[in-house]
């Protein structure tokens, strides 16, 4: 299809439970999708019995370029998705266990990779989404594993973590306008990962998150930015650097708030910044190396908190 991209009426749409049913392997799709209603996406596997894989292929030109809809088990690799009117891939309805591997998703109006309803348990690696006119990639749904990806030049944060146990690692984000990684999601961990951005990591309204051995880097305001009522967060054996508050705990957390065995380096002016906590937190700050350029090292507003450990 040659039409207007987000105005054609064409698109495909698979239902098809065999596994060898569906499948494309180097082919291209251009100007498929509709903005009408709810909005069509160009290319949907749709159904519990849905199945097949997409390789080695182009997606591009088009309102929505790829939809997996309360289908599982769907492989995804290799493949070019780019300038749609909408999300380059969506994961929505229930569903999941789905491979997303080596893609390219560029220059999309809205989110790059969005994850929503119950597709739980994906695998996402190696994936690259850039200049796209939201987030990078968003994750809403349960107990994913996202590893070696990137996402640069997007229009808000590189990633958005708003499900629960997903584990992300080795992720590589920079040159976003927001931040590198907002995490809002229960019970997810970042590992191995070198994160950049006005703020390189946000934990908003989260529990139980969990940073360790990585690189945070900001060169306009903190490297972690704690807020929002967040419980019980962990940042350890990280680097960080910023030029303000290397570490800044907003106010109104609780629960065990723990910053240890971590290296915050020259250039911010504090070390870790701790505002006024809600009733019962606890701050264990223990083990830090904090270099002696700063302003201050370690430094409390308001009233102190139930425990400083």
């Amino acid at each position: 299809s040659g039409s207007v991209a987000g105005n054609s009426s064409s698109y495909l749409r698979s239902l098809t439970g065999y596994t060898t049913s569906f499948y494309a392997a180097y082919a291209e799709f251009r100007g498929l999708g509709s903005a009408i209603g709810a909005g069509r996406s160009g290319l949907s596997l749709e159904g519990a019995g849905a199945a097949g894989s997409i390789s080695s292929s182009t997606i591009r030109d088009g309102y929505r370029a790829l939809e997996l809809s309360g289908s599982s088990g769907i492989r995804v690799f290799w493949n070019k998705l780019f300038n749609h009117a909408d999300v380059g891939l969506r994961l929505a309805g229930a569903g999941g266990a789905h491979q997303l591997r080596w893609n390219l998703v560029m220059a999309n109006d809205n989110i790059g990779i969005a994850l929503r309803g119950t597709q739980d348990y994906n695998t996402l690696a190696d994936n690259l989404v850039f200049g796209n006119g939201n987030h990078g990639l968003s994750i809403g749904t349960l107990g994913n594993t996202i590893s070696r990806g990137r996402a640069f030049a997007n229009a808000l944060d590189g990633f958005i973590v708003s499900g629960g146990q997903n584990q992300v690692s080795e992720l590589r984000s920079y040159d976003n306008m927001g931040a590198g990684i907002t995490v809002t999601g229960s019970s997810n961990t970042i590992s191995g990962s070198v994160v950049e951005g006005s703020t390189a990591v946000v934990v908003s309204g989260s529990t139980g998150t969990i940073i360790e051995r990585s690189r945070l880097e900001s060169l306009s305001g903190s490297g972690l930015w704690v807020r929002n009522g967040s419980v019980n967060l962990t940042l350890r054996l990280s680097a960080v650097s910023a030029s303000t508050a290397a570490v800044f705990i907003d106010h109104g957390n609780t629960g065990l708030i723990t910053i240890a065995s971590n290296t915050i380096e020259r250039g911010a002016w504090y070390g870790v910044y701790a505002a006024t906590q809600a009733y019962g937190a606890a701050l264990w700050i223990s083990s830090n190396t904090i270099l002696t350029t700063l302003s201050t090292a370690l430094a409390y507003s308001g009233r102190e908190p139930a425990r400083w450990m």
